[in-house]
């Protein structure tokens, strides 16, 4: 069928159909990161006396993500790692040093992944952080069913430059990065594309 080559042309656009992650990650260690990300800034979740950490995954998607040797697609380094670090990066999520080192090891020790049949199907996740708070074991929650970045649940602008910024950053330096950020998100109003890369030199 040749004409599906040319139909909905300049009208029918598939970018916007397209799923941009918010998190660099194996898709389904996605909501695992999402949750512990919410419990530390909702919650004031820290790494500080950790006991015990349990990851539950849906049991048909929980093995692609299991122990792997590749950071950015294990999810208890990529759990541990946003916990100690205070928050997630791209860096973190793909320094394979820093997974194997001894003090983000002896953290992972603790984590436990659990394939969880009532969540089949979905791409969900349950994390439970427990503490040693004054000398008693405090326990924090959190589901997550979906993660933005899908077309019906899309990133909001902030987020989608705070991804842009974690990337950039470290290369061009705040100001230059937020000016990137800033006039990529208006395109339309720039005269070409050398001068929208004037800012990166």
């Amino acid at each position: 069928d040749r004409g599906a080559l040319s139909r909905g042309l300049g009208e029918d656009f598939e970018v916007l159909k397209g799923t941009l992650k918010k998190y660099s990650v194996g898709s389904p260690a996605q909501a695992a990161v999402e949750a512990i990300v919410e419990m530390m800034a909702e919650d004031g979740l820290s790494a500080e006396g950790v006991e015990d950490i349990e990851i539950r995954l849906p049991q048909d998607s929980a093995v692609i993500v299991d122990g792997r040797l590749m950071p950015s697609i294990n999810v208890q380094y990529l759990v541990v790692g946003t916990l100690l670090d205070g928050g997630f990066s791209f860096a973190m999520a793909h320094d394979v040093d820093r997974m194997n080192r001894a003090d983000t090891q002896a953290v992972i020790s603790k984590t436990r992944l659990v394939p969880d049949a009532t969540l089949a199907g979905t791409r969900a996740a349950s994390v439970t952080v427990s503490r040693k708070v004054n000398g008693s074991v405090v326990s924090t929650s959190r589901n997550v069913t979906h993660v933005r970045g899908t077309p019906a649940f899309p990133m909001g602008r902030d987020e989608v430059i705070a991804k842009a910024q974690d990337l950039v950053v470290p290369i061009l330096g705040q100001s230059k990065a937020a000016e990137f950020c800033e006039r990529t998100l208006s395109l339309s109003q720039e005269l070409s594309v050398r001068s929208l890369l004037s800012c990166m030199v």
